[in-house]
């Protein structure tokens, strides 16, 4: 699971594979004139969002399962990222600054098929099926820093994982 503060709410879209894995989403770590300095003062006289913040876990924990014979394998190649995020675009398609300063960090792992992405699963091609890799996505919570200076709660929608879908196209 990825590294969040507050609450996940699961949502699968078919939405296909991105190519450019540097951002592949409404989320970066690039935002010119962040405001650094009033968010941690907002931060100063708001103390109710101070539980929100707190490393749930460290970016380079593994939550893996060890590896054994019985674990099976991914069949659509896939990427993650791990990063701190300064903007982004709320699923209400508003740009909001992303509160990530020093001692306030809040970590989002995104998770996309890699370009190109085939899975590795061609048995089935044959009897009328075709399959495809997709990328699936979740909306998480994080806190930003709004238009009115004010802290407060937004939801974004990052890719979360990239599965194998299948249609039928034997039509007879």
């Amino acid at each position: 699971m990825a590294p969040y503060f507050g609450a996940f709410v699961f949502l699968t879209l078919s939405m296909g594979a991105f190519g450019d894995m540097q951002y592949p989403h409404s989320l970066s770590n690039f935002t010119q004139d962040y405001p650094s300095d009033e968010i941690l003062v907002a931060l100063k006289e708001d103390r109710s969002f101070q539980a929100m913040f707190g490393d749930v876990f460290r970016p380079n924990d593994s939550l893996d399962a060890e590896p054994s014979e019985n674990n099976g394998r991914n069949i659509c190649p896939s990427q993650q990222i791990t990063y701190r995020p300064t903007s982004g675009k709320t699923i209400s398609n508003s740009i909001k600054k992303i509160v990530n300063v020093d001692g306030y960090s809040q970590f989002v792992t995104v998770e996309v098929c890699k370009e190109d992405a085939t899975p590795s699963i061609d048995c089935l091609t044959s009897v009328g099926y075709k399959f495809a890799c997709e990328t699936q996505y979740v909306i998480i919570r994080l806190v930003v820093f709004d238009d009115n200076k004010k802290l407060v709660v937004e939801n974004f929608l990052i890719p979360s994982g990239c599965a194998c879908t299948y249609e039928n196209h034997d039509y007879s």
